[in-house]
């Protein structure tokens, strides 16, 4: 426990649990019963405060002590997050030239075998014609004609070690009148300052206004 007044903690400490004992046993019925009532409330301020005045100083110092161990972490890591920040996109580009150039020589490669294999294929049914195959000929180069480019798949660029790249996917609004719905949300803060203002006048479609009593305490 904090040092301090260690007996008036552990007083202050007692009431409370014996406050919450008579909160949770005590029936409202007669006047009588919610003078009691209110009694326990306004002592509860009373035992908040005091429990409030032995652990502020405390909490304060600590709190102090925390924002500045905060502050030196944060001065010590901004060179290394701005050197971070220079770096990954640097590599995101050069990552991402060179996946464009697998892809552009994988394009090229493809398209270099589908010339090879229709300049066969075509050699294949001259000499089927000369051989008097026509039909099995012409069938022959439809089927080379229609084909799709063999698939030529390149290794990847090397990796660095430690180092992995994904996608991340992330959005724009380009024209807010489109968006449907159920991609919207309710402005409850909005909604709850007018409501707040215009009390059981509020008229606001799909809204229901509702009104709670709320019982507060001053400390003796």
């Amino acid at each position: 426990m904090i040092s301090g007044n260690l007996a008036l903690v552990d007083k202050e400490s007692m009431e409370a649990r014996e406050t919450l004992a008579i909160a949770k046993t005590l029936v409202i019925t007669t006047d009588n019963d919610y003078n009691r009532a209110g009694e326990l409330l306004r002592g509860i301020k009373t035992i908040s405060r005091q429990i409030e005045e032995h652990y502020d100083p405390h909490i304060k110092r600590a709190y102090e002590q925390h924002k500045a161990l905060v502050s030196d972490k944060k001065a010590n890591l901004k060179p290394l997050e701005e050197a971070e920040a220079i770096l990954k996109p640097k590599m995101a580009d050069y990552h991402e030239e060179q996946e464009r150039i697998r892809q552009e020589e994988q394009r090229r490669l493809a398209e270099e075998a589908r010339k090879a294999e229709e300049i066969r294929c075509l050699e294949e049914a001259a000499l089927l014609e000369q051989q008097g195959e026509v039909a099995f000929a012409d069938h022959l180069i439809k089927e080379v004609l229609t084909a799709p480019a063999p698939l030529i798949t390149l290794p990847k660029s090397a990796k660095a070690d430690g180092i992995s790249i994904k996608s991340v996917w992330s959005y724009e609004v380009v024209n807010e009148a489109l968006i449907p719905r159920e991609y919207l949300s309710i402005d409850h803060s909005k909604i709850g300052k007018i409501v707040t203002a215009m009390k059981a006048q509020t008229r606001i479609p799909g809204i229901k206004v509702i009104e709670q009593k709320q019982v507060s305490a001053r400390r003796w």
